[in-house]
């Protein structure tokens, strides 16, 4: 919603923008599940590991600065 205001408040072209966006999201979240495909099947359970530790890290760091916040 945010976004669509401020893209109406500087006369952008709506259309061309949602395209934009959508295509590139599209495109992105298709070469990450290509890379975390092929990184699966070269390191198999380890990666998937890694990968929720490194979610766990960025939750804490979030809870963390949310909490000192002033």
């Amino acid at each position: 919603l945010a976004v669509g205001l401020g893209l109406s408040f500087v006369k952008a072209n709506v259309p061309l923008a949602s395209l934009v966006i959508g295509v590139t999201s599209t495109i992105l979240a298709l070469a990450g599940l290509l890379i975390g495909d092929r990184l699966s099947r070269v390191f198999g359970r380890r990666m998937e590991i890694l990968g929720g530790v490194i979610l766990n890290f960025i939750g804490i760091r979030i809870l963390i600065s949310h909490l000192t916040a002033v």
